[in-house]
């Protein structure tokens, strides 16, 4: 089995999964384009790999569940710390 950093460089591409509606940490431009801290982050990864980006934009429980299956190598996305719950 080929790890995922390898397969991702020798691809040239790294697929990132974020939300899109997110602002300001991702979201969709008035130019209908990625934008945000979050995809400024995901940008400077692939170009620190030297690879190309791609954006995919499944819904936040599906990137939170863990169950990706292939569909893309990383998620880049900012999560806001909540108080804890009250146990019952």
């Amino acid at each position: 089995m080929i790890a995922a950093h390898d397969r991702v460089i020798a691809e040239g591409m790294l697929t990132v999964a974020t939300d899109a509606n997110w602002a300001p940490q991702s979201f969709l431009n008035d130019n209908n384009e990625m934008d945000g801290f979050d995809v400024d982050v995901a940008r400077e990864i692939a170009k620190r790999m030297g690879v190309d980006i791609e954006f995919v934009t499944p819904d936040w429980s599906i990137i939170t569940a863990g169950n990706w299956a292939g569909r893309w190598d990383i998620s880049v996305g900012s999560m806001t710390p909540q108080p804890r719950a009250p146990r019952c």
